[in-house]
């Protein structure tokens, strides 16, 4: 094969998949969605994340990117290695402090 042979031979692939699958799930547009890039694999900068949700019983992250009005679920483990800092905010924007009253002060709550 020359190497433009090479490179049409993906597309060849993709067009014989979409002629197999009549049902509309498979269409044209669901296999482009299907291909497109997501998560860390987009090669942008993450910017903050804007939630967790379990998916499967793996925790995953709703990663906004730099520069992108579109986010991705991404998983927590891969998170905490490619962007810490990220996570650490996201932990600590949600963290909340108990204190809980020395015996000091109980006898002065309870003396008023």
């Amino acid at each position: 094969y020359g190497s433009s042979q090479q490179q049409n031979q993906p597309r060849i692939k993709s067009a014989i998949l979409f002629d197999l699958h009549p049902c509309p799930l498979t269409s044209r547009l669901f296999f482009l969605q299907q291909e497109k890039l997501r998560g860390f694999a987009r090669g942008l900068e993450p910017e903050c994340i804007i939630g967790a949700t379990d998916s499967r019983g793996k925790l995953m992250f709703l990663m906004k990117w730099k520069n992108s009005d579109e986010a991705d679920l991404v998983p927590a483990k891969e998170a905490n290695v490619k962007c810490p800092q990220v996570v650490i905010s996201f932990y600590e924007e949600r963290l909340t402090w108990h204190s809980y009253p020395t015996e000091g002060e109980e006898e002065k709550k309870e003396e008023k």
